[in-house]
């Protein structure tokens, strides 16, 4: 059972530190340096950079999505069922379905966004359409992986009680 819910915990940590480093640590310095050493080139930049480690970061999050979903099943089959258990698993379960939205269609989305526009969106008129659709999409993914890190807090703090 031990073993089990280090496994959990140690797939929660990743995700959650994933999260935070991502989005606390990495587009803040990566956009701050591109933009400021490149200007509008650098913001493209930036924006491609941190796509492209936000897409390699998905499948790391839905992987740790499966592996606490199967240690929780586990732990529940073989132990004391860990409380609640239901709601711990439904929490897993919409963080990896709003994790699959971002990096899918959400994603999908704003790559072919950025492809169809020409230098940086943000040089678009604030009237333009792509760059208000673009505004949408992004601010959507945010808030999406920002209810995956509530939710993996909220998660985190049903173990520190237990």
């Amino acid at each position: 059972m031990s073993a089990l819910r280090f496994v959990y915990l140690g797939a929660l940590a990743l995700w959650l530190g994933g999260l935070a480093g991502l989005g606390a640590v990495a587009a803040p310095v990566v956009f701050e340096i591109l933009g400021s050493a490149l200007g509008a080139e650098g913001r493209v930049l930036a924006g491609a950079t941190f796509g492209a480690m936000l897409a390699r970061f998905h499948p790391v999050a839905i992987g740790c999505g499966v592996v606490m979903a199967v240690s929780l099943v586990a732990m529940a089959l073989l132990g004391p069922r860990p409380r609640p258990f239901g709601a711990r698993l439904g929490l897993v379960a919409t963080m990896i379905l709003l994790t699959l939205a971002v990096a899918g269609p959400i994603g999908r989305r704003v790559e072919v966004l950025q492809q169809a526009t020409p230098g940086s969106i943000r040089a678009l008129p604030p009237a333009d359409a792509r760059r208000a659709q673009f505004e949408r999409l992004h601010g959507l993914a945010s808030a999406l992986l920002g209810v995956n890190a509530a939710a993996a807090c909220l998660l985190l703090y049903w173990e520190a009680r237990h």
